[in-house]
């Protein structure tokens, strides 16, 4: 494991950012989740079972690749000027 204080803040700032991620799927899912089978999944959910939903959108999170969670948390938490139907 490397330990370097340069690599770990690295590592608490991707970690932090998955947490507002996750959050945010968790509060908004059905409206900004990008994929419609992670969308659908969620829909699927009863209302109550928030275990249900926490899955789902673990099942989503954990298969982003490392660019791709970049991308999202920059569209959801740091907007700039871009295209509405640009790709993630």
């Amino acid at each position: 494991m490397i330990l370097r204080a340069q690599v770990r803040s690295l590592e608490w700032r991707g970690l932090k950012q998955l947490r507002q991620i996750f959050e945010a799927f968790m509060t908004h899912g059905e409206e900004i989740m990008p994929a419609e089978g992670a969308r659908r999944r969620l829909v699927e959910c009863d209302p109550d079972d928030q275990d249900c939903r926490k899955r789902a959108i673990c099942d989503f999170v954990a298969g982003m690749t490392d660019e791709y969670a970049m991308r999202m948390y920059e569209r959801l938490f740091q907007p700039r000027q871009r295209n509405a139907f640009e790709r993630l």
